[in-house]
C-alpha cells in the first residue's frame, strides 16, 4: 500500500516537529491555530503543496464541525 504523499511527510517530520513544539508554548499555541503556519515557521521542508492541502484539509474539518 502506497502512503498518502501529505501523511509521509508528516511523518517524516515528526520528530522535527515534536522538537520545534518543546521549545516554546508560544509554537504550541501557533500549532494549535494554524498548524500550516507553525510547519512553515519550524522550517520543516515541507513542500507548498502539501501545505496547502494541508490547509485545506483543516478548513474542511473545521466547517464540518461548525456545521454540525
Amino acid at each position: 500500500m502506497k502512503n498518502d504523499p501529505l501523511i509521509q511527510a508528516l511523518l517524516d517530520c515528526e520528530f522535527r516537529l515534536s522538537a520545534w513544539l518543546n521549545e516554546s508554548e508560544l509554537n504550541v499555541d501557533l500549532f494549535r491555530r494554524d498548524p500550516s503556519m507553525a510547519i512553515r515557521r519550524a522550517n520543516l521542508d515541507i513542500d507548498e503543496d502539501l501545505l496547502n492541502e494541508l490547509e485545506e484539509t483543516v478548513t474542511g474539518i473545521v466547517l464540518k464541525l461548525k456545521a454540525s
